[in-house]
């Protein structure tokens, strides 16, 4: 039909071949729709995403903030908080684009059924894989955080500790192996 259009397979007594090769027609038209969208996709948004990690690498080193300096380091956090979840976002985006890309151009290659399966088997194992693996980034992040948190808890619960023993040794009375003329003697070189 590719090679003679104008081939009429009814009139040479090949009518029933019409519906397979139609269905073929509709079922290579949709993998390619796909091998396009998934390639072409992945392609572009992976580039992109390319893009912006090297202008957030710029952005992060051409701001003055000096990073070990908690309060300076929060402030570019902040601000580049958002940035960051959008390349996290391109990036999943991209990676989802690149293995339909590879499905449909594994589907399209492959001849036999048997080997369709093990494309597919492959395909199914690494989609979880990458799957549990994002999963299991997120936890970590989870767990770092809990972490950081009680660290800030214990942090803020030993400084209150230390302002009220520093609070209560300020008002205890004098040593006693001090005479009141010593701690006079204290008080004029402190003023002076």
């Amino acid at each position: 039909m590719i090679a003679e259009p104008s081939l009429n397979l009814t009139a040479a007594g090949q009518g029933c071949c019409i519906e397979p090769i139609e269905c073929v027609l509709d079922a290579s038209w949709a993998k390619n729709a796909w091998f396009a969208i998934g390639n072409g996709g992945a392609t572009a948004v992976l580039m992109l995403t390319v893009l912006f990690t090297s202008w957030l690498y710029i952005s992060l080193n051409a701001t003055k903030a000096n990073k070990s300096r908690w309060p300076e380091a929060r402030v570019l956090v902040k601000r580049l908080r958002q940035e960051f979840l959008i390349l996290h976002v391109l990036f999943i985006v991209g990676i989802t684009l690149a293995y339909l890309g590879m499905y449909s151009v594994m589907c399209a290659k492959v001849t036999h059924r048997s080997l369709s399966w093990v494309v597919f088997s492959q395909m199914l194992a690494s989609g979880v894989v990458a799957g549990l693996l994002f999963f299991k980034c997120l936890w970590e992040i989870h767990q770092v955080n809990v972490a950081v948190e009680k660290l800030r808890d214990f942090a803020t619960s030993e400084e209150k500790e230390m302002d009220q023993t520093s609070r209560s040794s300020s008002s205890l009375p004098l040593r006693s192996g001090r005479s009141s003329a010593d701690s006079d003697l204290d008080v004029e070189d402190a003023e002076s």
